[in-house]
């Protein structure tokens, strides 16, 4: 069996606290965490990670470089931005960070249209959070963002109109929101 070394994009299953006052002051694992060392023992055993695939998660990946472009024109007198290739680990952790500067590192987050972005939330989602702890542990910086970018969606994942509307016409000030 493989030491355990948690995604940076999971370290929020680990890190959820038990629902009642009782099994916290117990020191419980939380449901949440039980159910990703279980999910995590059961790839292991059978030598099969599970696969996560959405319509979200496409988009996401697939439209990485177009949100990574919107950010340099948002940042562009205080950043150059490149999609960051190098995957890290360390003995706890491992993960890849979409963009890593000189001194911040930077997560894209494509939603999948104006509905599912974040225009009233004032804070960043738990899960992104500690994404960004570690990724910042692995990469030694201490600064980051994650940054929800409205970009078109690829034709052939568009099913309504909605779906289907152009970002692109959007100013700069909309087309994306960050936190941190």
């Amino acid at each position: 069996m493989e030491q355990f070394k948690i995604r940076c994009s999971a370290i929020s299953q680990i890190m959820s606290e038990p629902r009642s006052k009782a099994d916290k002051e117990a020191g419980l694992l939380s449901e949440t965490t039980k159910s990703y060392v279980h999910e995590w023992l059961t790839s292991e055993i059978y030598g099969v990670r599970k696969q996560l695939d959405t319509k979200q998660i496409t988009k996401g990946l697939e439209m990485e470089e177009r949100a990574i472009e919107v950010l340099q024109e948002k940042y562009s007198n205080q950043y150059f931005m490149l999609k960051n290739e190098e995957y890290f680990e360390n003995d706890f952790m491992t993960g890849t960070p979409d963009v890593i500067t000189k001194d911040a590192i930077f997560d894209t987050k494509c939603s999948w249209d104006m509905f599912s972005f974040p225009l009233f939330d004032s804070d960043l989602n738990k899960a992104y959070y500690w994404q960004m702890q570690g990724y910042m542990h692995l990469v030694g910086r201490d600064k980051a963002s994650v940054a929800y970018v409205l970009v078109n969606t690829p034709e052939r994942l568009a099913y309504s109109e909605t779906d289907k509307y152009d970002y692109e016409q959007l100013p700069t000030s909309k087309e994306s929101k960050s936190f941190g």
